[in-house]
């Protein structure tokens, strides 16, 4: 294998369904999982240790608190540490305990939060060599692990997950490592390749849902994107396809994400600024349906922070037609369409700035 290197996750989106464990610093293992160690206490001192470990309660009236929050960390982290360890020692003690199975998994999420991937690679081997029970969860998380430890290398990566998915062909977390290949993969073969994998061979799997979606996001930049629907905030007719000349930032967002809402003040300048150079913003959301609130939470954010551009709200959260056909499962997610009609990105996020002159320029034969 090559040096291990650390992978850095994208942070500021809301996926759906993914929600890595804050972690904290581990105790520092260097011989895997020792099941004929002896254990220092007995089983009934562990459980009470676990017992009296607490989630920090977060105060949210003081988080202008700098110190304040400091230590919020500090306590979150500790009590993820001190759940790590005591999971370790209670499955050395007792590994048919009901708990142990559980909390090796637990610790297993927090090391690989923390990059510790060189430590749980030595527990998940030594535990799928001697645990059946727990050992297609262990190959799993050593998938994981592996695939962090390499930047998720697809030559290096792929026959780790292979095997995963030899072992346990109807585990539907075989989809998850394929999907969470494919989100780090850099060539677009190779997302097509895992995406194509998903659909064919985990086509049940709730991962899979989106990867129809992904593949079309991959094949459709140069092809014409269509887009009709009744704004929500007036109840007007906008399609983008007989706006030729029109250049389009399509926002999938929602007001239940943070990271939306903290790059809407951005968003608004940019309109401002390109709003008047045939640049037209539309915002795809996914709030609630209209029964949980969803329409009125949009209308109201949308009036109360002079949101100027039409709205089309899918009603369905995740699930809206729309968006989960264009394999939106992470949000705020960002398209642009050019002047022509074209898709011209589906990873435009962050790149507004340089994209939107280009886009001009070329419309004005300047570039």
């Amino acid at each position: 294998m090559t040096k291990l290197r650390r992978t850095a996750l994208l942070a500021g989106s809301c996926m759906l369904g993914l929600a890595a464990p804050a972690g904290a610093q581990s105790e520092n293992q260097s011989g895997g999982v020792a099941a004929s160690q002896a254990a220092t206490r007995d089983v009934e001192a562990i459980l009470a240790d676990l017992d009296a470990l607490q989630m920090p309660k977060y105060d949210s009236s003081r988080r202008e608190d700098g110190e304040y929050v400091k230590q919020y960390i500090q306590d979150r982290a500790d009590y993820r540490n001190g759940r790590a360890d005591l999971a370790m020692e209670l499955y050395r003690a007792d590994r048919a305990h009901p708990k142990a199975a559980e909390l090796m998994l637990e610790r297993w999420s927090t090391l690989e939060s923390l990059k510790e991937f060189e430590q749980v690679l030595a527990e998940t081997k030594a535990v799928e060599a001697s645990d059946a029970s727990l050992a297609n969860d262990a190959a799993y998380h050593h998938a994981l692990a592996f695939g962090g430890a390499t930047d998720w290398d697809i030559a290096e990566t792929m026959p780790v997950i292979d095997a995963f998915i030899a072992r346990a062909p109807g585990d539907d977390r075989g989809a998850s490592l394929l999907n969470t290949a494919a989100r780090a993969a850099q060539s677009t073969e190779d997302q097509k390749m895992l995406y194509q994998r998903m659909v064919d061979d985990f086509p049940e799997a709730r991962t899979s849902r989106f990867a129809a979606g992904k593949l079309r996001q991959l094949s459709s930049v140069g092809e014409p994107f269509e887009l009709a629907f009744k704004n929500a905030v007036d109840g007007a007719t906008i399609n983008v396809a007989q706006q030729k000349g029109t250049i389009f930032v399509i926002d999938f967002w929602a007001t239940w994400c943070g990271p939306c809402i903290a790059e809407m003040p951005h968003m608004k300048e940019l309109y401002a600024e390109y709003k008047g150079q045939g640049v037209e913003f539309i915002g795809i959301s996914l709030d609630l349906p209209e029964d949980k609130g969803g329409l009125e939470k949009l209308l109201a954010y949308v009036k109360d922070n002079e949101i100027a551009w039409p709205q089309f709200y899918q009603g369905a959260g995740w699930e809206g037609e729309f968006s989960k056909r264009w394999g939106v499962n992470a949000i705020p997610c960002v398209f642009v369409v050019d002047a022509e009609g074209n898709l011209y990105s589906t990873n435009a996020r962050g790149k507004l700035e340089k994209m939107l002159p280009e886009l001009i320029a070329r419309r004005e034969g300047t570039n």
